[in-house]
């Protein structure tokens, strides 16, 4: 079976989630046994034609905030058809699905498969022709792919009330980190145990704005004792300077984007991870960190609380006084909330496994067509 993957920037992922998405499942599913290529935008990714056993496929994109995803994702579906000429395309986000009628005209044998990753319309970044483009795309995952694929089960539901379609629910997967050097804190004098952590894209619709508002709340010994760490790509420029400003004197730090080794000692050492985000689908950092045992204090938004399922602490989203008081209690029953978060971990890393995500990916693609289900017994002998 050979499949091909359009709408991620690239892969190896350096930031977003629809990336690290594609970057796991992808790799998961070669080890079933797929044909996979992933399509790649040069100004993201290192200019490799593999990463491990996938294949990527670089096009030219036009890069500009409202163009590079749809010129991309149109370029690649093209070459799709005519170059590539794969089993099923499977489309990413909402957005790239505003092309997932081209393979349906051009291609009828090739099977289309979208997963709505999130609703990308309620994205504050957007203006209004950009939302209403978001939206067409909504419709022409739900009526355009021969299966739709929802991340979260509030997405699922989304499909069925506003679209009339069952979508399939499979969600974002959770990495297990490689063991990692705590030693490697000291980059930032930081010590195991003793900070806060925010893991993300530093955009307004991660609410870093309120997390850092809220910890100047708390009393300046405890801001002494448990430094605020914040991680991520800056994504936004204007916003981070907003954040700097903001965080002035109220111990917090800026470290970057990180991956591997190093996000995964930030994670190990995390005292409290803070996830204060104001929209999110099923956001892959608070899965990470509660695979890692992390108490987790995140705003009370859906999609929280179906990871967490009322493991959590949570706090009522925008609201600073609520965040910073939730802050001081979980910090002050470190204990218990410790002990609390092996449970959620435990959970976590069985039912958000990626090698089970692939394989009911696999399943959802064979669905497609019976012609495939053939060929996948012929290619598993």
């Amino acid at each position: 079976m050979k499949v091909v993957m359009i709408g991620q920037k690239g892969i190896p992922a350096i930031f977003g989630g629809i990336e690290r998405h594609v970057e796991e499942l992808s790799n998961e599913l070669t080890r079933t046994g797929v044909d996979v290529s992933v399509y790649c935008r040069r100004w993201y990714c290192a200019d490799r034609e593999e990463h491990g056993n996938v294949k990527k496929i670089f096009m030219p994109t036009l890069h500009t905030k409202h163009l590079d995803a749809i010129s991309h994702t149109f370029i690649s579906t093209l070459h799709a058809i005519f170059v590539e000429k794969p089993d099923i395309i499977h489309y990413h986000g909402v957005g790239p699905s505003l092309c997932a009628w081209i393979p349906r005209l051009l291609a009828p044998r090739t099977r289309v498969v979208v997963t709505f990753h999130s609703i990308d319309r309620n994205h504050d970044k957007w203006g209004l022709f950009a939302r209403i483009m978001l939206r067409a795309g909504e419709w022409t995952a739900c009526r355009y792919a021969d299966r739709t694929i929802a991340v979260s089960q509030m997405l699922e539901n989304y499909c069925r009330d506003v679209y009339g379609i069952d979508a399939s629910y499979l969600p974002n997967g959770v990495t297990t980190f490689p063991d990692s050097n705590p030693g490697l804190l000291t980059e930032w004098n930081l010590a195991p145990g003793r900070y806060l952590l925010f893991v993300g894209r530093l955009i307004r619709l991660k609410g870093v704005h309120t997390l850092i508002s809220a910890y100047r709340q708390l009393p300046a010994e405890t801001r002494e004792r448990y430094p605020l760490i914040v991680t991520g790509e800056a994504c936004d420029q204007k916003y981070v300077r907003e954040l700097t400003a903001l965080a002035r004197g109220a111990n917090v730090k800026f470290v970057g984007n990180q991956t591997g080794a190093k996000l995964a000692a930030l994670y190990r050492g995390a005292a409290l991870f803070v996830q204060p985000s104001e929209c999110e689908s099923m956001p892959i950092v608070v899965l990470e960190a509660a695979s890692e045992n992390i108490p987790i204090v995140a705003s009370d938004i859906a999609a929280h609380k179906e990871i967490l399922n009322g493991e959590g602490t949570y706090f009522e989203s925008k609201n600073i006084l609520e965040l910073a008081a939730c802050l001081q209690e979980t910090l002050g029953d470190l204990d218990g909330a410790k002990e609390r978060a092996k449970i959620t971990g435990a959970r976590i890393l069985n039912s958000f496994a990626w090698d089970k995500i692939a394989s009911d990916t696999k399943d959802v693609y064979l669905a497609t067509a019976p012609a495939l289900v053939a060929l996948s017994e012929t290619e598993e002998i």
